[in-house]
């Protein structure tokens, strides 16, 4: 009996063990709306603001730490032997790049529950500083540094708008990704990428909290990681997001046929993705505004609120709360909050948003309403601001589709969980993609811990039968 018993504990271990390899593919970095302390979550909306192949799939998402709203993060392969990377998803960044070996100062820790990782040129047999004479440098700065010599790396510095800073030299590597290569079904392939390599940061950057192992920047300048893989013919210049507001959706690169979607065009010579504003409704009223045609509003995927210029906001939250007179407000870390204990889809008004070309975007009071610090109170997700923004609370739910070289930006309301169809450039195929959601390395802890206390409760069930 006592051999069976212990036949019995090792298959129990060796499931045990299989189930740590059970990892998903999608993370984000909030996964659900509640318990979530607002004074982060607009702590990190100013560090936000404060940086400003046929078909590919990245597996992006985010922890379960707190609400479904901000930013997202994806697993990048690079070079070789090939190594995992987190790096947050930044559609406002044009520089991608990653924590350096022997950076002292970098987080040695993440509060998202990822294990932080720092690379390692010498780990890489692909992997080569960039020098200052290369054309990519030279691009950069638009003209070489005036006392370059053949053994001087390009470098790079970063600076954001709360205080922190990243600083280091530009690496040329491997990186893998994911081509689409049938229905759910994806093939690594490679092409070559130049990165920072952050060798010293500061400020926010530096600190354990909410921490990654960099970033993967997909704005619209050369250096960026959509810009790179495009002028090597890799992909078209397109991608999309359709990000989850409960953990997880979709990132791709490559042209999507299902579901269609209306576009509006992009403003030439703009940093960041700027569209027009043409006027807002609510509860299907026309604002008593007049935007004199039209306001620049930027899309953001890393910001998670959104944000109207004063002369917007303030008519936009009376109207709002017009329908429940009765409310007292207050400000709680900056957001206008009140007691409400309904149903807030059936006490407040719908918000549209009417872009140029006749492409509305729609808030929900779910959308704009947040409750987060105290049962049965209600905050607005908006703020006032110099400038008009929209972030993880209106777009998610959503698909959008960047595409650079119409100049176009479209969108949707998609269910984020389920699937898009993309079309491969080289075959004319249309493949169904679906959604990930990727489960942190905390994820993972806590569930092999479930399934260890599971089998080993099995274990002593029948080995108590096994001796009666």
């Amino acid at each position: 009996m006592k051999l069976q018993c212990v036949l019995l504990l090792v298959l129990c271990l060796l499931g045990y063990g299989y189930s740590n390899n059970m990892v998903l593919n999608l993370h984000h970095k909030y996964g659900g709306r509640e318990g979530s302390n607002l004074s982060d979550l607009r702590a990190h909306d100013l560090r936000r603001h404060g940086r400003m192949l046929g078909a590919v799939d990245f597996p992006i998402g985010g922890t379960t730490k707190s609400t479904g709203v901000g930013l997202h993060y994806t697993k990048l392969m690079i070079g070789t032997p090939p190594k995992a990377y987190n790096v947050f998803v930044d559609t406002g960044s044009d520089i991608p790049w990653v924590h350096c070996a022997g950076c002292d100062s970098c987080p040695k820790e993440s509060s998202l529950g990822i294990d932080l990782v720092q690379y390692d040129i010498k780990a890489s047999s692909t992997g080569y500083w960039v020098n200052c004479y290369r054309d990519f440098c030279y691009t950069l700065y638009t003209k070489q540094y005036q006392t370059c010599g053949t053994s001087r790396h390009c470098a790079f510095e970063i600076s954001y708008g709360e205080g922190s800073r990243t600083v280091g030299s530009y690496v040329h590597d491997y990186v893998h990704i994911d081509q689409v290569t049938g229905n759910l079904q994806t093939a690594s392939v490679g092409g070559t990428i130049v990165f920072g390599c952050s060798s010293e940061v500061s400020g926010l950057l530096s600190t354990d909290d909410e921490s990654s192992d960099g970033i993967i920047g997909f704005g619209q300048a050369n250096s960026s990681f959509i810009s790179q893989l495009t002028a090597q013919r890799k992909v078209k210049k397109i991608f999309s997001h359709c990000l989850n507001r409960n953990g997880g959706g979709i990132l791709a690169i490559g042209q999507v046929v299902q579901p269609k979607v209306n576009s509006t065009p992009l403003e030439p010579n703009r940093r960041h993705y700027t569209v027009i504003l043409k006027s807002i409704e609510v509860g299907g009223v026309a604002l008593d505004t007049q935007f004199y045609g039209g306001v620049e509003t930027i899309i953001d995927s890393g910001a998670t609120f959104a944000y109207f210029s004063g002369w917007i906001y303030d008519p936009l939250v009376h109207k709002m709360l017009e329908k429940q007179p009765g409310l007292k407000t207050s400000f709680i870390n900056g957001f206008k909050c009140f007691d409400y204990h309904g149903n807030v889809d059936e006490g407040f008004p719908v918000v549209t948003l009417n872009f140029m070309g006749s492409l509305n975007l729609t808030l929900y009071p779910h959308d704009y309403l947040l409750s987060f610090d105290q049962p049965g109170v209600q905050c607005i997700a908006l703020l006032s601001k110099g400038m008009t923004l929209l972030g993880d609370v209106a777009l998610s739910n959503k698909l959008f589709v960047y595409d650079l070289e119409s100049q176009t930006l479209g969108w949707t309301e998609h269910d984020c969980s389920s699937s898009i169809k993309v079309k491969d450039e080289g075959t004319g195929n249309v493949y169904t993609l679906g959604a990930h959601h990727r489960a942190s390395s905390s994820d993972l802890r806590t569930r092999k811990r479930i399934i260890f206390i599971f089998f080993f409760i099995i274990y002593i069930f029948v080995c108590n039968i096994l001796t009666i």
